[in-house]
């Protein structure tokens, strides 16, 4: 992705990611009122296997990496309906996409590859993608398989199909609100999609 889109400062997205971690070395793992499985039971398995860490803590401070899949994973169900383009660093390729659901519990989203209907979850926060403005083909023929997911640690698994109607709209505001803490990431993701969406036109 070449730049952050309009609207969305990256010295705005350095803060998140330096607050996020700030609160992390702080002794702040968890946030009040997330749905994610660390939140939810902080001493379960699943829990401590991910290192104990809030996930949208996590999603936050990988926003100074992938700032554009952690703000669609910070909408969480507002990022639903929205075409995409996600990189294959293998294929050195940009498939399109479209989100059709959204699982709070691990952060991750189900995208619908436009080419051939393969769908998968993914946790967008550690994906490098760009949000494109309404239907697209891509920038190459459709991935021959989901990727090797074992060989990328970062990917969530692929798992079946499950029969999702796409919305054709999602209403996200107009404006990034810019949040002092940049912890509240809720308050601070609404209007990236859009914003993004123009990044990828120009890209």
């Amino acid at each position: 992705v070449g730049g952050l889109p309009p609207g969305v400062e990256s010295g705005m997205m350095a803060m998140m990611a330096a607050a996020a971690a700030a609160a992390v070395a702080a002794g702040r793992t968890t946030t009040e009122g997330c749905l994610c499985k660390v939140c939810a039971c902080p001493g379960s398995p699943r829990a401590i296997k991910t290192g104990g860490i809030c996930l949208k803590i996590e999603a936050q401070r990988s926003a100074a990496t992938h700032p554009i899949g952690a703000m669609l994973t910070l909408q969480g169900p507002a990022s639903v309906g929205h075409t995409i383009e996600i990189y294959w660093p293998l294929d050195k390729v940009h498939y399109s996409a479209r989100i059709i659901s959204y699982d709070a519990v691990e952060l991750r989203h189900m995208v619908m590859y436009e080419a051939d209907g393969v769908r998968e979850y993914l946790c967008l926060w550690n994906e490098e993608v760009r949000v494109l403005d309404g239907p697209s083909k891509g920038e190459g023929p459709a991935p021959k398989a989901p990727r090797d997911h074992n060989e990328a640690p970062h990917y969530a698994a692929a798992e079946e199909a499950i029969p999702t109607e796409p919305k054709t709209e999602a209403a996200v505001p107009a404006a990034v609100a810019a949040d002092a803490d940049m912890m509240d990431a809720e308050e601070a993701a609404p209007g990236v999609a859009a914003a993004a969406a123009a990044a990828g036109a120009e890209g």
